[in-house]
């Protein structure tokens, strides 16, 4: 029977989720106990669990003179360190704890985020390597490792990496999910709708179970899920640009916007100018600025860097929060919003001449609400610029690929377009960007409406 009050109680109740009756009886003990380097270490830990890392750091400061050779303690500091942001401390605190045991699993884990975090995949995947030698049982050690090696494009041993991390735990969602998409991106996609089907049972709430089951068993769906679009590039938008422009050759942004200039006279983009620019010494020869412009899906800012020499003010709106924060950084945009285009509220300007939507439309699957919110401006002239994917099967409407975008048919915009009250000013077949051997194909649009 462990001792009332005593560390063990504390170790116990801390490991059951009972965090305030664990760090009350952590600060009893090592009030009691000073010199107990343990009991330091594990108050710390729950310190760290809590986001309080610059306390946690202080006991351990303490406890490692107390024990200067306590593996857990190096650890543990290791640990804190990262969640402080001090890199190189956390990295050294690991490496002191491998030099007394070069068989300590979670050291080789913080070495190995601390590898990832900074974009040394290699360097990440064999730190993960090491750490499920030294611990095989772990099962995000599996996964992590399986997430490096897939931002790697090593879909084969990642693949392998994820059916570890689920033998150990046939029920982790975040493995079962990114065991589908990678299953479905090497067109295994039968075995990618179970493993979805068996996510949404897990979570029916899952954006990704919910959409991605609809892309590969063929159900009709008018959009993609909100909350499955914002994780999806929250995920990515680190290295989103390095990977859509430098291996993707993305670059429908530039070719969107010189579609557009090419339909809208200077004459006509002069018409619509109601204040003067908002940045001084931006406007281009030969008067080309649209007053206000709004950027749909505007990601990390890739369409707002080429829109914005030919505006007056940029907007954003995306529904990522984490794209936000890059875009936000460019310095580019006047205002950017977190959010839905279809949500109204969460636009404050109302009277923009030009909507871009560089990317926006394949996560739309019926383009006449969306139509009809841009279409929400009050401007007298109004322009809307965006790209499409083309359908690779029949159809005169929108079709939901397996990759879970959405592919729409000219005939699908010409009505949504006509319904709207906007004119086809010009539209064109362009290649978006590669994708895996291939191409995607897709058509360029540049409506115009007058009130």
């Amino acid at each position: 029977m462990m001792e009332p009050g005593s560390l063990a109680e504390a170790v116990t109740r801390h490991r059951r989720g009972d965090l305030d009756g664990a760090e009350l009886l952590y600060r009893t003990v090592v009030s009691a106990r000073p010199d107990d380097a343990e009991a330091h270490r594990w108050l710390a830990l729950l310190l760290h669990q809590r986001g309080r890392d610059a306390e946690a750091c202080e006991l351990l400061e303490r406890a490692v003179i107390l024990a200067p050779a306590s593996v857990e303690l190096h650890v543990a500091r290791a640990i804190v360190l990262r969640g402080l942001g001090a890199r190189e401390a956390a990295r050294s605190a690991a490496e002191k704890a491998l030099s007394l045991d070069a068989r300590v699993a979670a050291a080789s884990t913080v070495l190995a985020l601390l590898a990832s975090e900074s974009g040394d995949l290699v360097a990440a995947a064999a730190h993960y390597r090491e750490a499920a030698r030294q611990a095989p049982e772990v099962r995000d050690t599996h996964h992590n490792l399986g997430v490096v090696l897939a931002r790697m494009g090593r879909d084969e041993e990642a693949i392998a990496a994820y059916r570890r991390a689920l033998a150990i735990d046939s029920h982790h969602a975040p493995a079962l999910g990114n065991l589908a998409n990678l299953l479905r991106r090497n067109d295994a996609h039968d075995e990618a709708l179970a493993l979805y089907r068996r996510l949404q049972e897990l979570e029916p709430s899952s954006g990704l179970a919910r959409h991605m089951t609809a892309a590969l068993s063929g159900e009709r769906v008018a959009r993609c899920p909100a909350d499955y679009v914002s994780r999806l590039f929250d995920e990515c938008a680190d290295d989103f640009d390095e990977h859509l422009v430098d291996r993707l050759e993305y670059g429908t942004p530039a070719l969107l916007v010189a579609l557009l200039l090419e339909c809208a006279t200077p004459a006509e983009r002069a018409a619509v100018r109601t204040d003067p620019p908002s940045r001084a010494g931006e406007e281009p020869a030969g008067g080309r600025r649209f007053d206000s412009v709004l950027d749909l899906g505007c990601g990390t800012g890739l369409a707002g860097r080429v829109i914005r020499p030919h505006c007056g003010r940029l907007t954003g709106i995306d529904l990522s929060a984490r794209m936000i924060a890059h875009a936000e950084r460019t310095g580019l945009y006047d205002a950017l919003v977190v959010g839905d285009v279809l949500d109204a509220p969460a636009l404050a300007e109302t009277d923009w001449d030009l909507a871009l939507a560089a990317d926006a439309a394949p996560y739309v699957g019926d383009l006449a609400p969306w139509v009809r919110a841009v279409g929400a401006s009050r401007s007298r002239r109004l322009w809307l610029a965006f790209s499409v994917e083309v359908p690779t099967r029949p159809t005169d409407d929108y079709v939901l690929s397996h990759n879970g975008r959405f592919a729409h048919d000219a005939r699908h915009v010409r009505r949504v377009a006509t319904d709207a009250g906007f004119v086809v000013r010009a539209s064109r077949r362009a290649t978006l960007r590669r994708e895996g051997d291939g191409v995607v194909a897709g058509d360029l649009w540049v409506l115009s409406r007058s009130s």
